[in-house]
Formats: structure tokens, sequence, C-alpha cells
């Protein structure tokens, strides 16, 4: 039987507590599974009790921070993406450590009820364990020039064709 990881953010980690304390399986696929998250992570749960579960589920759970250059990587690609803005350090984090674990694991899920970390690890090609809600689509945006019309990454600056900064924001939807 194959060992898949699963790097879990803050909020399916205070959701899941209790799956966690008693043993249970996060998915059904019957294979083990090694859980991870970032230190930022545990840095966020800020409650005493929150605090204490923690301590009490601390054996399932390893706590490791994400290599600096797959943190850089995974900026660019949000840029990129353009959902730069609406991702936090710790989600950044989340996202960058299941990039290192792709390279020691076969299979590495993403578990999180975020929408942009969802939707940024689906482009990365993470599959997505959701606590409660799951996107439906993959979102992409992009700029088109409002000169030329070209259409262009979301995290150049200006038109590659004529230089233009002037833009429209194009976002794509493509359901899953």
């Amino acid at each position: 039987m194959r060992t898949i990881a699963i790097v879990m953010d803050t909020s399916t980690l205070l959701r899941c507590f209790s799956l966690l304390l008693s043993n249970k399986t996060l998915t059904s696929t019957g294979e083990t599974e090694s859980l991870y998250t970032p230190e930022s992570v545990i840095k966020e749960v800020k409650k005493t009790t929150s605090k204490t579960l923690l301590m009490a589920i601390s054996s399932r759970i390893t706590v490791i921070a994400p290599n600096i250059s797959t943190v850089k990587n995974v900026e660019e690609k949000a840029l990129k993406f353009g959902v730069f803005r609406r991702l936090s350090r710790t989600d950044i984090d989340v996202i960058a450590l299941a990039v290192d674990l792709s390279h020691r694991y076969e299979k590495v899920y993403i578990a999180s009820e975020d929408y942009t970390i969802q939707n940024l690890g689906m482009h990365l090609g993470f599959e997505i364990l959701a606590i409660g809600r799951k996107i439906r689509y993959i979102i992409s945006n992009s700029k088109k020039c409002k000169n030329c019309g070209f259409e262009y990454s979301y995290d150049m600056e200006r038109c590659p064709q004529c230089s233009s900064t002037e833009y429209i924001k194009v976002v794509k939807k493509r359901k899953i």
C-alpha cells in the first residue's frame, strides 16, 4: 500500500481536530496518510484550546517549513495567475510545502476550504481535499491590452506588443 501526503491549511486543521484525535483518515482511498502542515499554520493557531488540541494531535502531523526557493516559485505562479494579492504568507507556505512534498510522494493532496488555495493548487496539478466547500471552476486571470488587444500574462506590467500599461482584466473559467 502506498503512502500519500496531505498538506493541511489552518481552517482544515481546526475543523479536523476530532477526526485527527480519533485516528481516522481524511480520505477514503485506503492508502496510508502522512499529514503535514507548515510552521506558519501553527503560528496562526491562536486560541489556547486549539494549541492544547494541536499538542494532542502532534504525533499525527509533521510540521515543516517549505523550501525558500519553492516559496518564491509559488509566488511567481500566483502572480502569473493573478491571485497573489488574495493569498496570505501562510497560504503560500501551504502550497509551497505541497510542491516540496511532491518530490517525495507519488500523490500529494492539499486540504483547504480556501478557494484561492484550491484554485492555485489545481493549476499546479494537486488534488484538493475540501472539508467543506470545493471549487467548481479553475479560474485564470490575464490582461488584455486596451491599445492593441493583445492578451498577456497577469504578472507583466506592460503589453509585450506595444508597451502600453492600460489593460482590461480577463477572467477565464474552466469547469472541473
